[in-house]
């Protein structure tokens, strides 16, 4: 399970409205975007994970929405107990570098409001672990329909993010954040005598997710292209895999 960072958030939000807001303005800053990661064309996405509303209590899991469901306590009518929301129809387009995974180890320094909090994201984590067939069909099923078929599914379309939109604001924010690291690194070397062009060295890229720039040499080695077979080994982990 994870928390994004909410400046990011924000540009996401920027992009498309459709994506939970934490805005101030309408009271939204104290909101935490939590959520559980699943791979989608090779593309990490962030399902956000909400506490159940009224609407949802007594609606039935849709293709874009599943209900988190605690079978161990039932509700009024002797139902399992909703414990929270995947909202696929709102889920976004991640990179390893504006995610954080959310410490869930119960401290005994822990209030107990927090020690409440982690007990209820343990028990959810746990359920989405164990219903990971379902999600990850479900969401990749979205997807496609969101992206490939939108004149068939215009009502799904309406209740979802625009991805393909979010995905291009993905790509814009971590060009500009590999800019901005790369400028403050170069402000804060110290300065040395110009060199000669025959004494210059050619420029490594400097990566920062999945983008590379000219201007820092990158310190850790370049892996080598995988095979197809360790590729497929890879990506099939992905698949199978959620936190």
């Amino acid at each position: 399970m994870y928390y994004i960072d909410k400046k990011f958030i924000r540009e996401m939000h920027n992009a498309d409205d459709k994506v939970m807001s934490v805005s101030p303005q309408i009271h939204k800053d104290t909101r935490p975007f939590i959520g559980i990661i699943v791979v989608l064309d090779k593309k990490k996405y962030c399902i956000p994970l909400t506490s159940p509303n009224k609407s949802k209590f007594n609606k039935k899991s849709q293709v874009d929405f599943i209900k988190i469901q605690d079978s161990s306590v039932k509700d009024e009518h002797g139902a399992p107990k909703t414990i929270g929301i995947l909202n696929i129809n709102n889920m976004i387009p991640v990179d390893e570098t504006i995610i954080r995974r959310i410490d869930l180890t119960l401290y005994e320094t822990d209030s107990p409001d927090t020690l409440c909090r982690k007990r209820l994201m343990i028990d959810q984590l746990s359920w989405c672990r164990n219903n990971i067939s379902v999600i990850q069909n479900r969401a990749n099923k979205v997807y496609r329909l969101v992206t490939e078929s939108a004149e068939q599914n215009r009502n799904l379309v309406r209740r979802c993010c625009n991805f393909q939109r979010l995905e291009a604001a993905l790509d814009r924010y971590l060009t500009k954040h590999a800019f901005l690291v790369s400028e403050t690194v170069h402000s804060s070397l110290p300065s040395k005598p110009q060199e000669t062009a025959s004494q210059q060295k050619p420029q490594e890229p400097f990566y920062f997710g999945k983008k590379a720039i000219l201007g820092h040499k990158h310190t850790s080695k370049r892996q080598e292209p995988e095979s197809s077979q360790e590729k497929n080994k890879h990506n099939h982990r992905n698949n199978n895999n959620i936190e």
